[in-house]
């Protein structure tokens, strides 16, 4: 539980020093029980609130997520509960518009891997590709804060 909390606690920071507080209170948001909702129910994308400049957002995957990016937004992920593989780079053929400035596919021609469990966090920069894969019998939970980003980042070759 403590290095869920720490994790958390990052994001806030990591938002936080991004912008100021709030002036108008009701922009503050608490949302309760959220991550144990979507483990019960499965809900593969549960958006919490699009702000305009940044959405928040917790899913549930127990199977391959479509290969994707964002020309200009940064993503960042915080691991809640399972596990999986991200994979990095690569190019994603025949690319479709999706919803908050994403192209999606899905396949994936990947270059880098990393494994992901309760408590990581991804930073992923504008365009870079990336695709979340999920084993046989495993799932992953994770919180998404997609930010419009000013510059757009170079990909990887």
């Amino acid at each position: 539980m403590r290095k869920t909390t720490g994790a958390l606690s990052l994001v806030i920071m990591v938002l936080a020093s991004s912008r100021a507080l709030p002036d108008n209170p009701e922009a503050l948001a608490l949302w309760k029980g959220v991550v144990s909702h979507v483990a019960e129910t499965q809900v593969p994308w549960q958006e919490l609130h699009d702000y305009g400049d940044h959405v928040i957002a917790v899913s549930y995957l127990q199977d391959n997520s479509p290969a994707e990016f964002h020309p200009s937004q940064t993503e960042i992920l915080v691991v809640q509960a399972g596990e999986g593989t991200l994979v990095l780079g690569g190019i994603v053929p025949g690319s479709e518009d999706g919803k908050y400035d994403e192209k999606r596919d899905s396949f994936h021609n990947n270059l880098r891997e990393m494994h992901l469990t309760r408590g990581d966090i991804v930073h992923i920069p504008p365009n870079l590709r990336h695709q979340l894969l999920i084993a046989r019998g495993d799932y992953l939970i994770y919180l998404t804060i997609r930010m419009n980003s000013p510059s757009k980042a170079t990909p990887l070759p």
